[in-house]
C-alpha cells in the first residue's frame, strides 16, 4: 500500500498554531507544527514502511502521527476515492495553490438570511456607518464636466432603466424574451481564424483570449411554450438541449436559501469550463479574468431583459454542489460560477 500528501491542502495561522486547510475537502484543522515536517516528506507516493521509517520519533509516534494524518485525509491511500479525487485536481487544475485555494475553499458557502445578516454585521462592532460608496471630484483643483448623457437615447434608456427586481409575479415569460437573454449573454457571432490557436468563437461579451469559458444552462420553470426541467443553452446554434427534468427543486435550495427566486420563470446558470482558458493561459491570474467575464455576461442578460420587459436579478449566493449535481457537470474542470434570475415583474417592483 503507497501514500502520498494530498494536492490541495494549504497553510495559515491562528496565533501560534498552524492551521492546514484542505481546500478541496474544505475541511480545517489545527495541527502541530511537526506535522508540517512529516507532509512535506510524503510529496510523492511511499510504501508505508518506507514512510514509518522515514518519519521522525520512535516507530510508535511515527505510526500514530501518520493514523492521524491518514484518518484526516492529509494523505491519501493510493487507488482510494479520496486519492482518486486528488488525482483528478492534479490532471486537471492548471492555476496553481493560490487560485485552487480561492475558488474550492468558498464553495457551498452557509448564507445568511436577512436579519441575521444584519445581527452579523452589529456583531462585527465596526463603525456604525457604512464608508463612502461613491467618490467625489471636490477635492480636486481642477475638474472638468463631462457633456451630459441622452436620456432618451435607446441605448442608455435600457442602462438608465436597468435595476436588480426580485418580485416576480410567478407568471410565465416568453420564450422570445429568454432567447434574447440568452442570445445577449453568450450568443455566437463569428469564428475568428487565430492561427495556431485555432478557430476562435466570438460571442456578445469580451472573454480573454476569446477562449469562451461558459456554458450558459436553464431552469425552466415557467416559460412560454418550453418544458420545464434543465436545459443547455447551445451558443453555437442559438438553441435549448433539454437536459432532464428527474427533479424540480425549489430555487431558493440551489440559490442561498432566498425565497424571493421561488417564484422565477427561469434561472440562468453561468457555467466555466476551466480547460478552455488553461489550455493557453496556465497563469492563475486567468481564473480571475473568468470571473470578471461572468461580470460581462450577466450585465448583457440583465440588459436584454429590461428591453424586453421582464424582471431579472443576478445572485453569486449559490450552493454549487447542488447546481453541478443537477447540471451533471464534471467535477474540478466545470463550475458554476453566477446565476440571473428571470420571471415576470410585478408592478412597482424594487
Amino acid at each position: 500500500m503507497r501514500i502520498r500528501r494530498a494536492a490541495t491542502l494549504a497553510c495559515t495561522f491562528e496565533g501560534d498554531k498552524p492551521v492546514l486547510h484542505n481546500f478541496l475537502t474544505r475541511e480545517m484543522f489545527t495541527i502541530d507544527a511537526s506535522m508540517l515536517d512529516v507532509l512535506a516528506l510524503l510529496d510523492d507516493w511511499t510504501s508505508m514502511d518506507d514512510a514509518l521509517a522515514r518519519l521522525p520519533g520512535s516507530p510508535q509516534t511515527a505510526a500514530a502521527t501518520l493514523r492521524e494524518l491518514l484518518a484526516r485525509e492529509l494523505v491519501l491511500v493510493e487507488s482510494s476515492p479520496a486519492a482518486e479525487r486528488d488525482a483528478r485536481y492534479r490532471d486537471t487544475w492548471r492555476w496553481g495553490t493560490v487560485a485552487g485555494f480561492y475558488h474550492f475553499g468558498l464553495r457551498d458557502s452557509p448564507f445568511l438570511d436577512g436579519e441575521a445578516t444584519v445581527d452579523r454585521l452589529r456583531s462585527f462592532g465596526g463603525p456604525a456607518t457604512s464608508p463612502p460608496l461613491l467618490k467625489s471630484n471636490r477635492e480636486f483643483a481642477e475638474v472638468a464636466p463631462l457633456p451630459a448623457f441622452d436620456a432618451k437615447d435607446d441605448f442608455f434608456k435600457v442602462l438608465h432603466q436597468r435595476r436588480s427586481l426580485r418580485k416576480f409575479t410567478g407568471k410565465a415569460i416568453s420564450q422570445a424574451a429568454l432567447a434574447d437573454c440568452l442570445f445577449a449573454g453568450n450568443g455566437y457571432k463569428e469564428t475568428l481564424d487565430a492561427g495556431e490557436y485555432g478557430n476562435l468563437p466570438l460571442t456578445m461579451t469580451p472573454s480573454g483570449g476569446a477562449r469562451n469559458p461558459f456554458e450558459l444552462y436553464v431552469y425552466v420553470r415557467n416559460v412560454g411554450g418550453l418544458r420545464p426541467g434543465f436545459h443547455h443553452y447551445s451558443a453555437a446554434e442559438h438553441s435549448l438541449g433539454f437536459l432532464h427534468d428527474r427533479e424540480l427543486p425549489e430555487p431558493e435550495t440551489l440559490l442561498g436559501n432566498q425565497p424571493w427566486t421561488n417564484k422565477a420563470a427561469a434561472i440562468v446558470f453561468l457555467c466555466a469550463n476551466f480547460p478552455r482558458p488553461a489550455w493557453k493561459y496556465r497563469q492563475a491570474l486567468a481564473y480571475r479574468v473568468v470571473l470578471m467575464e461572468a461580470g460581462c455576461i450577466t450585465q448583457n442578460i440583465q440588459l436584454a431583459a429590461t428591453y424586453r420587459g421582464i424582471a431579472a436579478a443576478p445572485t453569486g449566493a449559490l450552493a454549487e454542489s447542488a447546481i453541478e449535481n443537477v447540471l451533471e457537470l464534471e467535477e474540478i474542470t466545470q463550475a458554476a460560477l453566477f446565476a440571473v434570475v428571470l420571471g415576470d415583474p410585478r408592478e412597482n417592483s424594487a
